[in-house]
């Protein structure tokens, strides 16, 4: 059983990591998430969370459904 846990544990870990480096890449290139948000709504909700993380002062244009660069202009 612990064995188990712990291969679980792991696979939630290098999901995040994954997920974490998408989201480095979407600043770096100004990607789109939207379709992402869209088709998985809890991988979505992960990726805003990791921006708002990055970018703290983004917050409304996150809510708002906004790329966090928005807010520049």
């Amino acid at each position: 059983m612990l064995m188990a846990m712990e291969k679980i544990i792991d696979i939630d870990i290098y999901k995040r990591y994954k997920l974490f480096v998408w989201v480095i890449l979407n600043d770096m290139y100004n990607l789109d998430i939207k379709a992402v948000c869209a088709k998985n709504a809890r991988t979505g909700m992960m990726i805003k969370m990791l921006q708002l993380h990055r970018h703290p002062h983004s917050y409304s244009e996150l809510v708002a459904g906004r790329h966090h660069q928005d807010s520049t202009k």
